[in-house]
């Protein structure tokens, strides 16, 4: 399926536009999420994409259907760090412009100091602490948490 044909499908199976109008609207979310030739990706397949624009069509697909939640889990995995940047000003932005709650769900702390307000830390398949972000970097209070953060290069005692 191309990139347009699979937000397409998520816009019909949820109801949210009828045949007529879902190619208006899949042009439309294509362009809220960055790019500039949303013609050129609805037509195209994910093959044909970099990872940061294949990220980029996952996310239009996501709010395609205007939800209230977004679950990104690891969205920047895999992306240089241009990309990484972008993807979750993406994010950022978004969740500001469509009053979005998003769970981010990732293994680096860094990101997670960046971009959220409040933390849940897991373990073994537990939450073992939640906090706001800065109190959680500032004074963790899980032995779990202290070992992530002990980890970050910045805190590395070579």
């Amino acid at each position: 399926f191309t990139i347009g044909e699979q937000i397409r499908e998520t816009l019909l199976a949820h109801n949210i536009a009828g045949p007529n109008e879902a190619k208006t609207r899949c042009m439309a979310v294509l362009g809220e999420v960055g790019f500039a030739d949303p013609e050129r990706i609805y037509n195209a397949f994910a093959h044909e994409l970099s990872g940061g624009m294949k990220q980029r069509a996952m996310i239009a697909m996501a709010i395609s259907t205007r939800p209230k939640l977004l679950i990104a889990d690891e969205p920047t995995t895999a992306l240089d760090i241009d990309s990484q940047r972008m993807i979750l000003e993406l994010l950022m932005e978004l969740r500001r412009e469509l009053s979005l709650s998003v769970l981010i769900i990732t293994h680096d702390m860094r990101i997670v100091k960046t971009v959220s307000d409040t933390t849940a830390v897991m373990s073994q398949g537990r939450i073992v602490e939640v906090s706001d972000t800065p109190d959680l970097f500032n004074a963790p209070r899980h032995q779990y948490t202290r070992m992530l953060l002990d980890c970050l290069p910045e805190r590395l005692k070579l």
